[in-house]
């Protein structure tokens, strides 16, 4: 799924840019541009990245235990994110 627009970039391309190292917005805009165009993406990519960095990026792998609910590969977790409403949108 595109994430940006105006530099294209996905949603895949943000995780691989987050194992790569980005932690940040302004780390994702220097890796490859998304969030400096009009800005529209930048609340989303904000919370992929926080969403991705609190869980270790899509390449580390969390050891099943029994205790936990087993660990969720990139994609279900990008779903997952996806699937959340929107938070209200404050008056201006």
């Amino acid at each position: 799924m595109l994430v940006c627009l105006c530099h294209p970039t996905s949603d895949t391309d943000i995780a691989s840019h987050v194992d790569e190292g980005a932690r940040t917005l302004d780390d994702i805009a220097v890796q490859c541009g998304a969030g400096t165009g009009c800005g529209a993406c930048a609340g989303h990519i904000e919370e992929m990245l926080d969403d991705l960095v609190a869980e270790g990026g899509c390449a580390v792998a969390e050891a099943p235990s029994a205790a936990k609910a087993p660990a969720l590969d990139c994609p279900q977790r990008l779903r997952s994110i996806r699937s959340r409403p929107n938070p209200p949108k404050e008056a201006a």
